[in-house]
């Protein structure tokens, strides 16, 4: 007794997972609204139809009996169904405020078709013993709504009470009765099954999309993450450890990019080329972590200079920098040269030694050219380092004195 009332339940209650119910009860709410609004204008144009067809067929006003008893019943499955469309039409303006409001709408718009249909039919038996129009209202509704089993089988059970009490009413054999009584008892059963295969598809198939959409942004979310990781992975490979600026590979790409821009545009490109020119005695009588911090001290005030986005600090190699200046002129570079020259060693001067301090200088080379087909990248860097060196001879010329 106990399996069967677990298989009774089984069938007519199909469990919803808690975290899809609110958009599952969205979803069915939709479909039913939908559904809902399409059968309201059938029923209307096929009620009109049947009013033209009978008149047109009989070819007088149906207003005898039993005609006028259709007549009625037509007119009331158009003035209800044109209320239903109107309530359908209002509640999906916002389904997910009136999803519970959808729900009974769609109930007792279910019920007032059976019912409708099994009023038809008992008529039918004054004329012509018939109860298909019922029998095909039990399997359409079964096929168009969507419910829970249980709400079928309510309003089924509600419906045929009302149509085994009432046929015997009307005149027709016993056998006849019991025959109808019989074959639509089946097709309630046949339909509740029905309802109960859509609903549990309709559950199933609802699960696997949020299945694949969970899994779609699990995938996106660590696409991102492969984006992002990617990024700083490249970030990190073009960015020199001890000065956080670019390193030389970065410094070939970005040197060719802005070599291409400029040349499209005939701008000038300018390029600095600078470095400390006592590293050796700084990392000698200081140890190499001093020099390590004059190199860092060097980039922060490179850095510093750069204004625009497309001016880049890059790390050419040991106490090398080189600055890309895209759209500079050659007197402009120059004397944002000698500007970085003076910056730099007021930033360096870190040393107790006051002898020492007096020989610390910093050379920077300016070289400006404008890209074209007759010029290189290469010839660039030339210039720049061999004013690089003219200044560092300088400079050293200055100091021996």
């Amino acid at each position: 007794m106990r399996l069967f009332l677990k298989a009774i339940k089984n069938f007519f209650v199909i469990p919803v997972p808690d975290n899809y119910k609110e958009e599952f009860k969205i979803a069915v709410a939709k479909t039913n609204i939908t559904n809902a609004k399409a059968v309201s204008l059938a029923l209307i144009l096929m009620e009109v139809i049947m009013i033209i067809a009978s008149i047109f067929i009989k070819k007088e006003l149906l207003l005898k009996p039993p005609d006028i008893y259709y007549l009625i019943m037509y007119l009331l499955m158009i003035a209800v169904m044109a209320v239903f469309w109107k309530v359908f039409t209002a509640l999906g303006k916002d389904i997910v405020k009136n999803s519970r409001k959808i729900t009974c709408a769609g109930v007792v718009f279910l019920s007032f078709i059976l019912f409708w249909c099994a009023g038809i039919s008992l008529l039918d038996q004054l004329s012509y013993g018939q109860i298909v129009i019922y029998l095909s209202a039990i399997i359409s509704v079964a096929v168009v709504a969507l419910f829970p089993p249980l709400v079928f089988l309510i309003n089924y059970a509600a419906v045929h009470i009302f149509f085994i009490i009432a046929l015997p009413s009307f005149p027709q054999s016993d056998t006849t009765t019991f025959g109808n009584i019989i074959n639509s008892t089946l097709f309630i059963i046949l339909s509740i099954i029905i309802a109960r295969m859509r609903y549990k598809e309709y559950i199933d198939d609802f699960k696997n999309i949020k299945t694949i959409q969970e899994k779609n942004e699990e995938i996106e979310r660590i696409n991102t993450e492969l984006k992002t990781l990617n990024q700083e992975l490249e970030k990190l490979s073009q960015t020199d450890s001890l000065t956080g600026v670019f390193n030389r590979s970065a410094f070939d790409d970005i040197l060719k990019r802005e070599w291409n821009r400029c040349k499209r545009s005939s701008m000038p490109l300018s390029l600095l080329m600078a470095d400390i020119d006592q590293l050796k005695e700084i990392n000698d009588n200081y140890g190499h972590q001093t020099g390590d911090d004059c190199i860092r001290k060097m980039a922060k005030v490179l850095t510093s200079s750069v204004k625009r986005s497309s001016e880049t600090v890059c790390r050419y190699g040991g106490d090398e920098f080189a600055v890309i200046l895209p759209n500079i002129t050659e007197e402009k570079a120059e004397e944002l040269a000698r500007l970085l020259e003076d910056n730099a060693v007021k930033e360096i001067d870190i040393y107790t030694d006051p002898d020492f301090l007096t020989h610390i200088t910093v050379s920077i080379g300016a070289a400006t050219v404008i890209p074209s087909d007759n010029s290189s990248i290469s010839e660039l860097i030339n210039a720049a380092d061999k004013k690089l060196y003219e200044i560092k001879k300088k400079h050293r010329g200055l100091t021996e004195i």
